[in-house]
């Protein structure tokens, strides 16, 4: 599984996305001078960042639903509507956040 993120992180890193980051850098873009390579070191850490907080939200939801299985079979409340709501709502503020941090990076 590890390795299936690994390479997902290198394609991202070879995308014309983060290629244009590097650009960026280069150009001295917020770098006030300094050399290129810190900013696009920035940019990787900050790629690897989302990449963990994507995975840990993906793992958290998956553990909500299993929590949500459980209690269908075992307890069988209507307790389930509400932590589904919770959820969605979860995940819907997750991909925002993710997606204001990209805008704000191009």
């Amino acid at each position: 599984m590890s390795h299936k993120i690994l390479e997902a992180l290198y394609i991202f890193m070879r995308s014309p996305f983060f290629s244009h980051l590097e650009v960026r850098a280069a150009e001295g873009e917020g770098g006030g001078g300094r050399s290129a390579a810190i900013p696009a070191a920035a940019a990787a850490v900050i790629v690897v960042v989302l990449v963990v907080v994507v995975v840990v939200v993906v793992v958290v939801v998956i553990a909500v639903v299993v929590v949500i299985v459980v209690v269908v079979v075992v307890v069988k409340v209507v307790v389930v509507v509400v932590v589904v709501v919770v959820v969605v709502v979860v995940v819907v503020v997750v991909v925002v956040v993710v997606v204001v941090i990209f805008f704000l990076l191009t």
